[in-house]
């Protein structure tokens, strides 16, 4: 076979097979929908990878990867918001929608800040990997940070989470409580989570706060204001210098409108969301 000839074989061969595995990705039932994404954000599967935009869809199994200066707001077809930072790993292990048993939500992070905010399934459905623990979710919002050791950092806002560590440990962490685990997967006692807590874990959450509150002081757009996940980088971003956004109702956390009278509505293509259980 000639050279020329053998090159564009391969570079044939190589075109379809990059375009299969991209089809078979994108196969994937979509189970949410990016709504922020600031700087790159990838969605990595077995055999192919995609940068995410604004409205493209999550898709199940995917990892959600952040880049450096990065962070990216994810909501699922539950409702459940997802804020995540710079350099954060975040796969969806498993997702059934419904209210009875049969429900759950299971997310491995392995690196990275994340705010959550549970969706419409049954608490007790939710549940979050990280390299030292795993965490059933029984309540509503809390902030965690993995760091590159597998130590981790939980701070709970609402409701309450039940953290089963790598050492042996079960520990009930309520509303207004921080959790330090280790490398070696052992736990401190929960303690009162601090306005502004030391370390390079939650300098982590810090971080994707500022990149949200930056990011949000570029924006005049009511889209964003049933995002709660967002409230902290809202009252961010009205204190960034130069930020003039007391008349941008959009920015403004205490305005967010109330979804019920929006009629339940959803930014995953405008459809309905179920009630809450």
């Amino acid at each position: 076979m000639r050279p020329a000839f053998r090159l564009i074989c391969c570079t044939v061969v190589l075109g379809l097979w990059s375009a299969a595995a991209l089809a078979a990705s994108q196969s994937a039932p979509p189970v949410g929908a990016a709504r922020v994404i600031v700087a790159e954000v990838s969605a990595q599967a077995a055999n192919a990878s995609r940068l995410l935009a604004v409205d493209d869809p999550v898709l199940f199994n995917e990892l959600i990867a952040t880049r450096t200066k990065a962070a990216a707001v994810l909501t699922l077809a539950d409702g459940t918001e997802l804020a995540m930072g710079e350099n954060a790993q975040l796969r969806l292990d498993d997702f059934v929608l419904g209210d009875g048993a049969d429900a759950r939500l299971s997310l491995s992070l392995t690196l990275g800040a994340l705010r959550f905010a549970t969706g419409n399934l049954p608490k007790p459905a939710y549940a979050i990997r990280t390299p030292q623990a795993s965490l059933t979710v029984r309540g509503t919002v809390f902030d965690l940070a993995v760091g590159e050791d597998g130590a981790a950092y939980l701070a709970v806002s609402e409701g309450a989470v039940t953290v089963s560590t790598a050492s042996g440990q079960s520990i009930d962490v309520p509303a207004g409580q921080s959790l330090a685990i280790d490398a070696q997967g052992i736990a401190d006692l929960p303690r009162p989570a601090a306005l502004a807590p030391l370390g390079p874990l939650p300098a982590k959450l810090a971080a994707m706060d500022q990149t949200l509150a930056e990011h949000l002081a570029e924006l005049d757009e009511t889209a964003l204001r049933d995002l709660s996940v967002l409230d902290p980088s809202r009252t961010l971003a009205h204190d960034l210098p130069g930020a003039d956004l007391r008349d941008r109702p959009s920015l403004d956390p205490k305005s967010k409108p109330d979804k019920d009278k929006m009629g339940g509505k959803d930014k995953m293509g405008g459809k309905d969301k179920p009630g809450k259980p």
